[in-house]
């Protein structure tokens, strides 16, 4: 799971990602608009379901043809051979810069259930840049004090509005992942336990803790 913010390269990463064989990925499969207007449990259900299995977008689940290379395609399509990894990006902001409504609590639920799942936080620091890649320097913008404050561009008026997602995304490092760490321990512990029963380790645990 890669939860990013737009303009941070998200889209090179994803594309990169889909040229390795047996690895599929969808990219942005929840957006800052869809994310919005989504039901709760709809979006709890998608987020678990992409982790488990090739899922399209929120918007088209059952299209799976943009998340990864034609061989990867063809194994999904003959199951003549196993992916090596399924996942997916996502915006867990709107496009005003809020979160999205009870994002957290999602996340929570949805890594509870998935609890081997791989999380990682894209973020470009350099909001210098991002703002330059959404806007340039004089493409105008949005709300109307902005632009009365910045009638040349709208570059000034980007750069509060790129620190407020960069903000979204340390907040949901802090509040959902704190708790999700003893989530994974717990799980790895129950895992590690049940191979040592089995007379085996789990080969997907390779020894540790989940949160180590």
């Amino acid at each position: 799971m890669v939860l990013k913010n737009g303009r941070s390269g998200s889209t090179w990463l994803g594309s990169l990602l889909r040229k390795i064989d047996g690895v599929y990925f969808q990219h942005e499969t929840i957006s800052k608009k869809t994310g919005a207007s989504m039901a709760r449990a709809f979006r709890r259900d998608h987020l678990i379901t992409g982790l488990l299995q090739p899922t399209g977008p929120a918007n088209s689940p059952n299209n799976i043809e943009a998340g990864a290379s034609p061989r990867t395609h063809r194994c999904i399509w003959t199951q003549e051979c196993s992916l090596k990894a399924v996942g997916y990006s996502m915006c867990p902001s709107t496009d005003k810069g809020l979160l999205q409504d009870n994002i957290v609590e999602t996340l929570t639920e949805v890594l509870s259930a998935v609890p081997w799942t791989k999380v990682l936080i894209f973020l470009r620091t350099n909001v210098v840049k991002t703002g330059l890649a959404s806007h340039g320097t004089g493409h105008r913008k949005c709300i109307s004090e902005c632009r009365e404050r910045y009638p040349k561009g709208a570059f000034m008026c980007e750069l509060p509005h790129l620190m407020k997602y960069n903000e979204n995304l340390y907040h949901i490092m802090v509040r959902a992942f704190t708790e999700l760490y003893s989530i994974r321990c717990e799980a790895g512990q129950v895992l590690l336990q049940l191979g040592k029963a089995g007379g085996r380790r789990p080969t997907s645990l390779q020894g540790r803790c989940y949160c180590s």
